[in-house]
């Protein structure tokens, strides 16, 4: 994803763009084979009007291919397609890529019987050519080069891990030379895969360690003064849980980083007497200010999609205020999926937010959006200008299970009212922990997760779409798994 743009890629690539805060599909790609096989789309990257889509069993010896598409006068069409001369059968170019500009940065996973390689391409006038190939001799005695791959303008990132640890090389680029200037290290053996994501941002690197911390897993976050890189601290969600795998994927713009935890349980309702139950999948947000990072959000499937996705944050990307989050598969579909939040909207405006009613575990609020006799705001400004909103209240502790509906009677309702409910959790310090709509379904928005501390938290009901007022009732259930 870059600014408005993004790609997802299965055995197709199709790019979307946002006009007017709507997401809008745009072109449909192909490679040369159409089918599931080459593993088209295993990895791909956007920078701009660029996009590079790896196949690393694009060919019938899977040696693969790199993909390049570019966008001109609104269009997108392939540009070219990278294949290295001297990657053999297995090389597997291609399973992960990253582009910056005109710079694409290639793994081959598969090069000198499993050791890897990074080949590194440039465009100049409109010819892409090989600038570099960081080989096996880059690396030390067992680590495999290039499990993750990451730049940023004149800085290359790679990941390089075996089955015990792991580190990140930095290289940079001078005068047009590709040089390793330092190598990231975890603060200890026991930080097993680090290396196995990375990313970086101008003077910041992201490096995932799905292993670390008895296998919950962490984000190292090192950051660059003067030509030299430290480590500046250590990202971990605010709720671990066993074998989440936080970390399988990272990404960075500026001050937030997006953190994926395909492995992560969340509970939701199970309807009926079975009571609650657990699903795999959630993504992290993270802010820094003052050079301290803390957890802003966490975000999950909406309620109408629990079902849908498996080990949802297996892959992620962030672009200013916009968050894409991949899942391996949609259980429906039987292929790979995305969900899009854009989360901009409540970071630097929660902090106004003055709760007017209460709730008690176990209570419900009738209410109607919009009308001057209803509790909580109703007044405009929250998340835009013209979205009505209510604010609640509610005493929680660390590890309460909660289950916050807000549910609407769609049988009934005013002539010509639309209604699309949308809910949003707040932790003590108004960052959102979770948030769920209807899905455009006209279903009731829900939001079941774990609480990350003892405090006050913030109830908010509002809608998706603008000016809307109808009737609701906000419900709150609650419980301590101690």
């Amino acid at each position: 994803m870059s600014g408005d743009n993004a790609v997802l890629a299965g055995s197709e690539g199709i790019f979307f763009d946002r006009r007017d805060g709507e997401w809008n599909r745009d072109t449909n790609v192909r490679p040369d084979i159409v089918t599931r096989d080459v593993a088209f789309g295993v990895a791909a990257s956007l920078s701009g009007d660029t996009a590079v889509i790896g196949a690393p069993y694009d060919t019938p010896t899977f040696s693969g291919s790199v993909y390049v598409y570019r966008r001109r006068n609104g269009e997108w069409t392939r540009e070219t397609k990278l294949v290295p001369d001297d990657v053999r059968a297995g090389g597997r170019f291609g399973q992960s890529v990253a582009v910056s500009g005109n710079t694409a940065v290639i793994e081959a996973r598969g090069y000198a019987g499993e050791l890897g390689a990074v080949y590194v391409f440039s465009r100049q006038g409109g010819q892409w050519s090989r600038e570099a190939k960081l080989g096996p001799n880059d690396v030390e005695e067992e680590h495999v080069m290039g499990r993750s791959v990451a730049i940023s303008e004149n800085t290359i990132v790679i990941g390089v891990y075996d089955n015990v640890s792991g580190d990140a090389y930095v290289f940079s680029r001078q005068n047009g030379q590709w040089e390793r200037t330092t190598t990231l290290h975890p603060d200890g053996k026991s930080s097993y895969k680090f290396g196995n994501a990375v990313a970086v941002n101008e003077d910041t690197a992201l490096i995932g360690a799905i292993e670390d911390n008895g296998f919950r897993g962490a984000v190292y976050v090192f950051n660059r003064s003067g030509g030299s890189w430290d480590s500046e601290t250590k990202l971990r969600p605010n709720d671990p849980h066993p074998s989440s795998w936080f970390g399988q994927a990272v990404s960075i713009d500026g001050n937030s980083a997006l953190v994926g935890a395909p492995g992560d349980l969340f509970t939701v309702e199970n309807g009926g007497t079975a009571g609650p139950k657990s699903l795999p999948g959630s993504a992290y947000v993270f802010a820094r200010e003052d050079g301290d990072w803390t957890q802003s959000g966490k975000l999950t499937p909406m309620s109408e999609q629990y079902e849908r996705f498996e080990e949802f944050g297996a892959t992620v990307a962030l672009s200013e205020a916009t968050a894409l989050i991949g899942a391996s598969q949609d259980k429906d579909q039987e292929f790979d999926q995305a969900l899009m939040f854009n989360y901009g909207g409540y970071q630097g405006e929660t902090s106004e937010l003055v709760p007017e009613s209460s709730i008690e575990c176990g209570g419900m609020i009738e209410c109607h959006l919009g009308d001057d006799s209803g509790s909580g705001q109703d007044s405009t400004g929250f998340p835009y200008a013209d979205h009505f909103y209510d604010v609640y209240s509610f005493s929680g502790k660390q590890h309460d299970i909660v289950t916050i509906s807000m549910d609407i009677d769609y049988s009934g309702g005013r002539t010509g009212e639309s209604r699309n409910p949308y809910l949003i959790l707040l932790d003590p310090s108004q960052g959102v922990v979770a948030a769920d709509d209807d899905s455009g379904l006209r279903k009731n928005a829900l939001i079941a997760t774990e609480l990350p501390e003892d405090g006050e938290y913030t109830i908010v009901a509002t809608s998706t779409e603008p000016g809307q007022k109808f009737e609701y009732s906000i419900r709150l259930g609650c419980e301590n798994p101690e």
